[in-house]
């Protein structure tokens, strides 16, 4: 049940179902009776938040969205609004669809792949309150979100710098290709650099689906590469994996570093060499740019800011 439903089967617009809960001193009182009247027949009791209390909606995945960095960041996020005394609501894109007489203050927004139609709905949010997208949604919500993120551009030449001053030039390049713009900036300033080095070669590179990425492993594996880029956290194991069915081993015949987020590439064996993103700081600057925003609605925005990843330097890098 919902309230779009309610306000169904009580013949009234979707914003009386909203102010009988939010503002009934503003609802017909033969109207007003009638929905509580169905609202008690169905049993229906909305989680209803007052138009009169500041809170930040922090939109998550849907639970078969969830990637390992989401909690992390939502922990991040709610410990720097709790320690400024500001409510937060947990919201994921169903309960936006079921509850949205819930979320309508500010918004914080950790999501990844995102359908048209999810789209459309936060487009509609953004332009509610402000609206802070976490790494790479900001572009596709409009011109209402800030975008803030990781400079992955910077996160690839602090790699590449590593592996060139270990005397590599024949470095690999692994990613899978999703339509975020994050993917596109890691690529191009992988390719960047090797035209730099004396030519950009098609061969050491795996962007595709992740189901062919053993496939692509192969075919990467004869072009001879001695440095591996891994361009994304989630495929650091399957490459290690797969690599060691191919008598690829680290650091022994392919030197590697990977991106990580979430942490764990320090236990594994060796130790993979690894540019960190920088979750805290991207949760803690989350949390302060809304509060300004709420605290400031008049000063002009910032439409993006990118914060430095870390290189952490282990034990998967072999000079040549």
């Amino acid at each position: 049940m919902s309230m779009q439903e309610i306000a169904r089967r009580t013949g009234v617009s979707y914003a009386t179902i909203s102010r009988a809960f939010n503002q009934p001193e503003k609802v017909r009182p033969r109207t007003l009776l009638r929905i509580r009247e169905l609202c008690d027949e169905l049993n229906y009791r909305p989680r209803v938040i007052p138009n009169n209390l500041s809170t930040v909606s922090v939109i998550v995945p849907d639970h078969d969205h969830v990637a390992p960095i989401d909690g992390i960041l939502l922990s991040y996020v709610v410990t720097e609004l709790s320690r400024h005394g500001m409510p937060t609501v947990v919201a994921t894109m169903q309960s936006l669809k079921s509850h949205p007489n819930v979320f309508q203050k500010a918004f914080i927004g950790i999501l990844h792949e995102i359908d048209d139609e999810d789209m459309k709905l936060l487009r509609h949010y953004s332009k509610i309150g402000p609206f802070i997208a976490i790494n790479d949604m900001a572009d596709n919500i409009g011109p209402h979100a800030t975008r803030i993120g990781s400079d992955h551009p910077d996160a690839v030449n602090q790699a590449m710098d590593r592996l060139i001053a270990a005397g590599h030039r024949r470095i690999a390049f692994v990613l899978r290709r999703l339509p975020v713009k994050g993917c596109n900036d890691r690529l191009d300033a992988y390719r960047k650099r090797m035209n730099a080095l004396g030519g950009f070669d098609e061969s050491l590179v795996f962007f595709n689906e992740e189901q062919y990425l053993f496939e692509g492993l192969r075919r990467i594996r004869d072009a001879r590469p001695t440095a591996m880029l891994v361009g994304e956290a989630h495929l650091t194991l399957k490459v290690l994996h797969y690599g060691k069915l191919m008598d690829l081993h680290v650091p022994d015949n392919l030197s590697m570093i990977t991106f990580e987020h979430a942490g764990g590439t320090q236990h594994l064996f060796p130790p993979i060499t690894s540019v960190v993103q920088p979750i805290d700081d991207l949760g803690h600057a989350a949390a302060r740019l809304i509060l300004d925003h709420l605290a400031h609605p008049e000063q002009r925005k910032i439409k993006s800011q990118y914060l430095p990843y870390r290189l952490i330097d282990r034990e998967s890098v072999r000079p040549l």
